[in-house]
């Protein structure tokens, strides 16, 4: 997209119609006078974006708002803090988080008062700049952030960078991506755009027009619609549901307080800025610029950051081609990789513990080798491969059918998780040290084995069953079994072709999956003897006739999760034949449950998936 060209907003909606807007479900979205909170229902099955919302309360004179964060990877991990600007939201960040999970670091990303799922005062001066540095100021010590890495761009670099000045000692690092901290001539106090009051019905957003583009925009076009802006800021063609996604948290225009003001105050704390500007020009720890070659708001910007701040100096600044102000939708995976590589690179970064993954495997027990039938060894050793890298595979490839991978970076795996081998049970110490145990083959269950995986998943511990071992042996452990693991063994099995279908869509693991995967050859197990309450059934597959036995047409359990203590199990009928492994979204779902039973982000394996394309 040529961000040269001016582009024409579609303002036919009436101001009548806008004014009608506002009377609709009052009463459920004002959680208190002048406060709104954004239905959750607008932020439902969004695009790419899966992530557990959590929530904290700051202060303010309207009393407590909300805050909303995401909060994902490594807890005992230092953390990246992606601050967004405007009229953005954390849905900004949703490409960059799963690649820096991956690299083994917590990322937290806040959504400010105004924006996202956060509070939403409903009058502009509710919304000074200075309360905004006061509410992530609050967030920041309430979270206890030290050692930081802190990405900025926009609004949250305004933001960010004041937390940085004002807490120098809480920042590792800082990487600025279209930034900028106005100290300018001036007190504070200086609002700017007043000569725009009247909504202009041809208004149109120009943003080779720069900054004032923007301000005069943003003050008269009749409807706030985030879309557009986000649209006419990056190069490359959104789609609609990515569109529609930052549209999510402005309903109507008593929610839009916060993006219409806030172009305004970019000049309204210059006095303040300059003694912040005294503390930056000190900070002498590693600062990068990561601006883009298509952002007419912030060119130029960058030679700022790298003259005045002396961490700044000998940096690898990077100017991002083919990007626009919003660099994050147009370059999110070269982002990631230049944060990640700012913090490989600093010697002192404190290491931090492994994930620890056990792969317990069984010898084959289907026919002959090579047949590709209950091939445990095969699994075991090719996917402690995709997982633990050279380190913990001579395996030549990943896949267990298909074609060796091209590329070699396919064999790194990732360098926050530790792989170690099991042979029909796990030890003592696998049991006492792993984050997630996953179990391909059969288990022959005792009394014993039972109460030891009780005690290790209500320790909070992670379990992961995968085919033939969620197929209970003996028959008389299995109500004791489904107690344990959420589902006590099946008695009928098929061959063929199996249709997988979504279940519960929405639930982390199963996010931004097809309704349907379709396994061309595998095997399922059904009905299950004894479903214990709590078991969230994730995936079904209709199943009918087996061995001329048949019961009721009905949607059998292919993939559950449960839990159990402070413990996670994630159960998959399929998996009896190899190439099943090689299936993407297969392998996509699986590592998903992987994550999500070690407890981490669903998330947190996607990173192997990018790499080992089949």
């Amino acid at each position: 997209m040529n961000m040269k060209k001016s582009i024409k907003t579609s303002c036919l909606i009436s101001l009548i119609f806008i004014a009608c807007s506002f009377t609709s479900n009052a009463a459920s979205e004002e959680v208190r006078p002048g406060v709104f909170r954004t239905p959750d229902e607008r932020f439902e099955n969004l695009k790419d974006y899966s992530f557990a919302p959590h929530y904290l309360e700051v202060d303010s004179k309207l009393g407590k708002l909300r805050m909303h964060y995401i909060d994902v990877g490594p807890r005992d991990g230092d953390p990246i803090l992606l601050m967004h600007g405007e009229p953005s939201w954390s849905y900004l960040y949703r490409n960059m988080i799963p690649r820096l999970v991956a690299a083994g670091h917590r990322v937290i990303a806040p959504d400010l008062i105004g924006f996202g799922k956060s509070d939403k005062p409903a009058k502009r001066s509710d919304h000074s700049y200075q309360n905004h540095v006061d509410w992530i100021r609050q967030f920041v010590s309430e979270l206890e952030l030290k050692n930081i890495t802190l990405f900025c761009q926009d609004w949250g670099s305004l933001i960010g960078l004041r937390i940085v000045a004002g807490a120098p000692d809480r920042f590792a690092r800082v990487v600025a991506g279209n930034a900028a901290l106005p100290a300018g001539r001036g007190d504070d106090g200086i609002v700017i755009g007043r000569q725009w009051t009247q909504p202009d019905p041809k208004a149109e957003l120009r943003f080779e027009e720069g900054f004032m583009g923007w301000l005069k925009y943003s003050q008269t076009v009749p409807e706030f619609d985030c879309g557009i802006v986000l649209q006419a800021a990056t190069v490359r063609k959104l789609t609609e549901a990515e569109l529609n996604a930052y549209r999510a948290p402005f309903p109507d225009e008593r929610y839009a307080a916060g993006p219409r003001v806030m172009p305004t105050l970019v000049r309204s704390q210059m006095a303040t800025n300059r003694k912040a500007w005294k503390v930056l020009s000190e900070f002498d720890k590693p600062f990068l610029t990561t601006f883009s070659d298509s952002d007419p708001v912030t060119s130029g910007g960058e030679k700022v950051f790298q003259k005045r701040i002396p961490g700044a100096k000998g940096q690898p600044h990077t100017i991002i081609k083919h990007a626009g102000h919003f660099l994050q939708e147009d370059a999110s995976e070269q982002l990631a990789t230049l944060i990640n590589d700012l913090i490989a690179s600093d010697a002192e970064q404190p290491s931090i513990e492994k994930l620890h993954v056990v792969l317990l495997a069984d010898k084959k027990d289907h026919g002959p080798a090579g047949n590709g039938l209950h091939d445990y060894p095969l699994w075991q050793k090719r996917w402690a491969l995709l997982l633990g890298g050279e380190e913990a595979s001579e395996e030549k490839q990943v896949n267990l059918v298909g074609p060796p991978e091209k590329n070699k970076d396919d064999y790194k795996g990732m360098p926050h998780v530790k792989v170690t081998y099991a042979w029909h049970w796990p030890s003592e110490e696998q049991f006492q040290t792993a984050d997630v145990i996953v179990a391909y083959c059969y288990l022959e269950w005792t009394d014993e084995q039972l109460a030891q995986v009780r005690m290790y998943l209500e320790g909070g511990g992670g379990l992961v069953l995968i085919h033939s071992a969620t197929w209970t042996r003996p028959k008389t452990m299995r109500d004791g079994v489904a107690e344990v693991i959420g589902v006590g063994g099946f008695d009928l099995f098929r061959h063929g072709k199996v249709q997988v279908d979504m279940a519960v869509p929405e639930h982390p693991i199963c996010a931004e999956l097809p309704e349907t995967i379709i396994l061309e050859d595998d095997e399922t197990y059904w009905p299950p003897t004894l479903i214990m309450e709590g078991v969230k059934v994730l995936a079904t597959s209709v199943e009918d006739k087996a061995k001329k036995r048949s019961t009721p047409t009905a949607a059998q359990p292919m993939f559950w999760c449960y839990e159990l203590g402070k413990g996670r199990v994630f159960g998959c009928v399929p998996g009896h034949s190899a190439w099943t492994f090689d299936e993407p979204l297969f392998r996509k779902l699986l590592l998903r449950g992987m994550a999500w039973a070690a407890g981490e982000c669903p998330l947190l394996f996607d990173e192997v998936l990018n790499k080992t394309k089949i």
